[in-house]
């Protein structure tokens, strides 16, 4: 009781001598690198084990039931290393208790009307109609580890049905099987339902659901308490939804809470549409709702809509849970629930949605964002697969129209196909914001599709920033399809400014652009950094220089001065692409560098990649050369778990003349991620595992190292749900 088991591999030197001990973090909040110093320190120093085997550390004395993040970090004969990034982790729970003195004990059908009272089931009974209705406060109920099956008798009917009983006490299901009767007809007849509570709390139950709209868990009007849903196992069998709009079938529904919402550690086998769905209002924001660690298995979607998360009030934190099902992944809605401010990150999606009664053929969607203002999306694994029976595999699916801020970074993004007239795309775009402004970045995220990278369509007045991303061809498609890059689809006809894509990792060409619907008035940049690195004879940097560039009419298109570190540096357009497509590029370029040690005028021809240049001031005149030299190969490669399916790299930091870029972070000679630091986390690795991870980095003039030596990671066993 009170426990939680952290594994990892035990670090090596890394240039700080031996490893002493282990400094271990703790707090309820999410850990990042901003915050993890100020997190409680666990007194244990926790000795060490031989470099690269596995350490398994138990940590006693924390809070029964509570959910933590931890980090850890070793202290080296030499100095404390860096802390690792943040890992959560249930504290495990006591055995189930034994009834207290005074305990009601059940061996049937009832009503639970004594406030503070616990209730323990005996045996397994069957109920013809509901099993157990909640009237009092404070209540326990306790299945005692037998199931309980309801509405064998036709009619409505719930398992447990529990009514307004606000602002006080602690309402409690637990340890047990709640089962709809097979021979029930009656629609609506959830699992459990909960209209209204105070605090809520729903652990260890399994949870079966069988007729036309019967959730399985269904929380609404308004608790005025926490409510907790962890470590239980659900499973709507039904076929049949209703409206796919309202009520639709969720089987875990919390709505319109007014104080805080953690849906964790659960287990969902079936649901025709949506798996866990959170709904609120601008009116409730202050209730925060955390959706971590729960796994989504073997489920199909049988209408239009059915998503496993579903992201529908504001400032919800989703992470860590693992998807792989016949239906749609993640979808953050502002449209009409106010699903704004959403933070998503570190989650494993595989999405593979089957045609169903509404629409065949279909699309699917690993994330959905549609008209959140504000959405941070980070460090997930999302693969998406179409098949002969799918129309489209959209990986990452943008509708913005309505304008927001919107980052995206450090992602897996994967569109496959593999059928021909089937797409596979990574990153399907509609929309941009007509009115109002669009902040949308795309940042260092690793785009791998079989058909298009890019789907552009709709109407659309903004554009977006895509910034240090790699682009990579999946070639599993037979037949050598036709690609693009690109691909723009102006239904409409409106005019749009497109957007910016700039530096970008990728042996495809970002000016591909082949196939064109209704092009309209369409205008895209392709931009890549300019970056000056001036000294003077003796090597030293001379700060202040002029820096001016000029595109191939003469027009300056960047002016600016060196800083103390004799640098300067600014993005230019290379070229820009419209309809057609037609490529006008703004190069060749001409730099002129100057200062009181001189000046030197230099030239370089068409690009739409990075280009660094080295230029020496020396004697009233000076040389450039531009940097074509790779930089150093990375080194001190360490890996390890996070968990399951997660793992961090870190990395020494290459050296070169004019500055690193970015680093490339490889699985067995695949591209996993992109990052401009030396760290990276990568998802949806296989439990159990091994791996062999190489680095490689970019230097500023865009030209590559060579690989680093590879390490191995394990990954330990799957740790998600019950």
């Amino acid at each position: 009781a009170g426990q939680i088991q952290l594994q990892f591999t035990a670090p090596a030197e890394h240039g700080r001598g031996p490893v002493t001990r282990y400094e271990i973090r703790h707090q309820v909040p999410h850990i990042t690198s901003s915050n993890a110093g100020s997190a409680a320190l666990l007194g244990n120093t926790y000795s060490p084990s031989t470099p690269g085997t596995r350490e398994t550390i138990v940590l006693s004395g924390l809070e029964p039931g509570q959910t933590f993040q931890f980090v850890v970090r070793a202290i080296h004969s030499g100095g404390a290393g860096p802390y690792s990034h943040g890992a959560g982790g249930r504290v495990r729970d006591a055995a189930a208790p034994t009834a207290p003195a005074g305990a009601f004990f059940l061996s049937g059908p009832a009503t639970l009307n004594v406030q503070n009272g616990y209730y323990r089931v005996t045996q397994s009974f069957v109920a013809s109609g509901t099993a157990f209705v909640i009237t009092a406060r404070n209540v326990t109920l306790d299945l005692g580890g037998y199931t309980v099956t309801y509405g064998s008798g036709g009619g409505l009917a719930y398992g447990v049905d529990c009514n307004f009983l606000y602002n006080s006490g602690t309402t409690t299901v637990m340890n047990g099987a709640i089962v709809q009767a097979s021979n029930t007809s009656r629609s609506s007849c959830h699992g459990l339902d909960f209209a209204g509570g105070h605090d809520i709390r729903i652990t260890n139950l399994s949870v079966t659901t069988r007729t036309a709209d019967s959730h399985g868990i269904w929380i609404y009007q308004t608790p005025t308490g926490k409510v907790r849903i962890d470590h239980n196992t659900v499973q709507c069998l039904t076929t049949t939804v209703s409206n796919r709009h309202y009520p639709g079938l969720v089987a875990i529904h919390v709505e319109d809470c007014t104080r805080s919402a953690e849906i964790d550690h659960n287990t969902i086998t079936a649901t025709p549409q949506w798996g866990i769905k959170v709904v609120g209002s601008s009116t409730n924001a202050p209730y925060h709702c955390w959706v971590h660690h729960n796994r989504f298995i073997g489920t199909r979607a049988r209408v239009a809509n059915g998503y496993m998360i579903g992201v529908h009030k504001p400032n919800m934190h989703v992470f860590e849970n693992y998807i792989s099902c016949e239906s749609r992944g993640i979808h953050i809605d502002g449209v009409d629930n106010h699903g704004h401010g959403a933070l998503v990150h570190d989650n494993d999606i595989f999405a593979q949605d089957q045609p169903n009664a509404e629409f065949n053929p279909h699309w699917c969607h690993g994330i959905k964002i549609e008209n959140p203002n504000t959405t941070t999306i980070y460090n997930n694994s999302i693969t998406v697969m179409a098949d002969s029976t799918h129309s489209e595999a959209r990986a990452l699916d943008i509708d913005v129209e309505s304008g927001g801020t919107y980052n995206i970074a450090g992602n897996r993004i994967n569109g496959i196909s593999n059928t021909t007239g089937k797409f596979g795309r990574g990153i399907h775009w509609t929309g941009g914001s007509d009115t109002g402004t669009n902040n949308l970045l795309l940042a260092y995220n690793t785009v791998r599709a079989t058909d298009q990278f890019i789907y552009r369509s709709w109407h659309s007045q903004r554009g977006a920033l895509f910034a240090g991303n790699a682009f990579v061809r999946d070639f599993s498609k037979p037949g050598n399809p036709v690609f693009d890059f690109e691909y723009w689809d102006n239904q409409n006809g409106v005019a749009a400014p497109g957007h910016r894509i700039q530096d970008s990792y990728s042996a495809i060409s970002s000016l591909q652009v082949d196939d064109w619907d209704n092009p309209g008035l369409y205008d895209s940049t392709r931009e890549f950094t300019f970056r000056a690195l001036v000294r003077n004879n003796a090597g030293d940097p001379i700060s202040g220089a002029s820096v001016l560039v000029r595109d191939r009419t003469g027009a300056t298109v960047l002016s600016t001065t060196t800083d103390g570190a004799g640098v300067a540096q600014g993005i230019l357009v290379g070229a820009r692409v419209s309809p057609g497509p037609v490529t006008d590029h703004r190069g060749p370029f001409s730099y002129t560098v100057s200062h009181a040690f001189g000046t030197f005028n230099g030239n370089f021809g068409t690009t739409t990649t990075r280009r660094a240049v080295l230029v020496t001031l020396a004697g009233g005149g000076g040389s450039g050369i531009l940097d074509s030299a790779g930089p150093s190969i990375p080194s001190g490669i360490y890996a390890t778990p996070l968990s399951a399916s997660r793992a961090v790299v870190r990395w020494t930091a290459s050296n070169d003349a004019s500055g690193i870029a970015a680093y490339l972070v490889f699985i067995g000679g695949q591209l996993q991620a992109i990052t401009p630091t030396t760290e990276a986390v990568l998802s949806g690795l296989t439990p159990g595992a091994s791996y062999s991870v190489t680095v490689q980095a970019i230097d500023n003039g865009g030209n590559l190292s060579s690989l680093s030596g590879a390490v191995g990671l394990t990954q330990g066993s799957e740790d998600r749900g019950r």
